[in-house]
């Protein structure tokens, strides 16, 4: 098992893009929806929807408390414009976020969305910078890493059913990671100081009935991705060339009503990348399927397999909620090898507490205890899955 030691900087920009963006929808099945935002569902716009064009929408500021296990704890500030450009759509939007944490790591982003066509298209774009900072482990010895980075994403959906969609995105992640690059283990120096694009097409299923705090339904994406990385100036000191790489992800999530105030939801992700991947595109138990339990610079890998189940409920008809959750992953070389991998397992219990009247957004704050007997603790807003 190979356990790489960065974490995927995408992904690490989710709590930039939750700060400003959190209120802007995805659509079913578009692209990195942890970079996008949280969806909003047309269900619950209420007035607002009612009324279209730039000049009647809405602003939105919001100071979030957030807590990583990679990057630690802080704040994300972030505000948003919403509007809805025409009946039928889901709201539109642009927003701006930043945030920092206790070890120094800090960035931002600024992103937009449009829903139109009522509502079979959307368009969708963010642009973010970040400063991180790390520790990891080889052959029990600490390395301290900063990885800064610039990314770019800009993501085109259309929706032919009510269930269905085909997205198509573009990505770029121009990455530097130091202080010391002598010091990093041979095989992870040809990802330093390298430039990636990507492009995903995805498919999706949505049947849930809410797209923020669902209740019933499925929703389901395929992604599958070209990529290519081209050698930046640390060519000078590693050598190496530009490569080209491929990928593939898989989720299925199914909710199902328990009573008249809890759900059982489920998820189940499958990862493949090839051997050229850069590390921080590859598979990860955290980082891939928003798994709890271990930090997503943990166990990083060319394939992975996770299944998780979790129990939501609320508090009668308080603002309060809760939530009891547990899963289990492989990482491997790839999937020929998962069937031989350790199984990593978590499990924890969380409380809920809704932010707003109008939509069903919750702040979170999580503990979970796996199996290799550490605690984690997440702070965040929304819900994992």
């Amino acid at each position: 098992m190979t356990q790489h030691p960065g974490p995927r900087l995408s992904a690490l920009l989710g709590p930039i893009a939750l700060a400003g963006l959190a209120a802007l929808p995805a659509a079913p099945g578009a692209m990195a929806q942890g970079v996008f935002g949280t969806d909003v569902p047309s269900s619950q716009i209420g007035e607002e929807k009612s009324a279209t064009g730039l000049r009647n929408g809405s602003f939105i500021l919001a100071p979030i408390p957030i807590r990583n296990p990679t990057i630690g704890t802080g704040l994300a500030l972030g505000g948003a414009y919403l509007f809805t450009i025409d009946k039928g759509s889901d709201p539109s939007g642009f927003g701006i976020g930043a945030f920092r944490t206790d070890n120094g790591s800090q960035g931002y982003a600024i992103g937009g969305s449009a829903n139109f066509g009522a509502g079979r298209w959307k368009v969708q774009g963010i642009v973010g910078d970040a400063d991180l900072n790390y520790d990891f482990y080889q052959d029990g010895r600490a390395f301290a890493i900063e990885q800064t980075g610039l990314m770019g994403r800009l993501g085109v959906a259309y929706r032919w059913s009510d269930s269905w969609s085909l997205g198509f995105d573009l990505g770029v992640i121009e990455s530097e990671l130091g202080p010391n690059p002598p010091l990093v283990p041979p095989e992870l120096r040809p990802d330093f100081g390298i430039t990636s694009l990507t492009a995903d097409l995805t498919i999706g299923y949505d049947t849930r009935d809410d797209t923020i705090y669902p209740t019933s339904g499925v929703d389901s994406t395929l992604r599958v991705g070209w990529g290519g990385a081209h050698q930046g100036l640390s060519a000078d000191i590693f050598g190496g060339s530009d490569r080209e790489f491929t990928r593939g992800l898989f989720k299925y999530a199914h909710y199902t009503p328990v009573g008249r105030d809890s759900v059982l939801a489920g998820l189940m992700t499958a990862c493949g990348v090839d051997k050229e991947t850069p590390f921080y595109l590859a598979c990860s138990l955290g980082g891939s399927d928003s798994f709890r339990g271990f930090s997503s610079t943990e166990y990083i890998d060319n394939a992975l397999v996770s299944l998780q189940l979790a129990w939501r409920g609320r508090v009668g008809q308080s603002r309060f909620g809760y939530a009891v959750f547990a899963g289990a992953g492989r990482v491997a070389e790839d999937m020929n090898h998962i069937g031989d991998a350790d199984t990593h397992s978590a499990a924890g219990i969380g409380l809920r507490y809704r932010v707003s009247k109008k939509f069903p957004v919750d702040f979170a704050v999580d503990a979970a205890y796996n199996d290799e007997h550490s605690f984690t603790t997440y702070i965040y807003v929304g819900q994992r899955f």
